[in-house]
């Protein structure tokens, strides 16, 4: 789930990230703790508010919420 969260993450179209979305999502429900998984979701709801597929203020507090959690696990994100 992990790969295929990053494949579509650099493929930054609505649907390209909301399958990212969607696959990091499942990546962190086999492991919760999984650093990586949190900072990759929190890239790609930045995307969304970049990109206009979000509102900007919803994605940007979706991807803070993501990236606290990824540095909490591991500070060396």
């Amino acid at each position: 789930n992990f790969l295929r969260a990053r494949y579509f993450l650099d493929r930054p179209t609505q649907e390209g990230l909301a399958k990212s979305v969607d696959y990091f999502h499942a990546s962190l429900q086999i492991d919760p703790s999984f650093a990586d998984a949190h900072a990759g979701l929190a890239m790609a709801h930045n995307f969304n508010g970049i990109f206009g597929y979000l509102p900007p203020a919803e994605a940007f507090r979706l991807a803070d919420g993501a990236a606290q959690t990824a540095l909490a696990l591991n500070p060396f994100l």
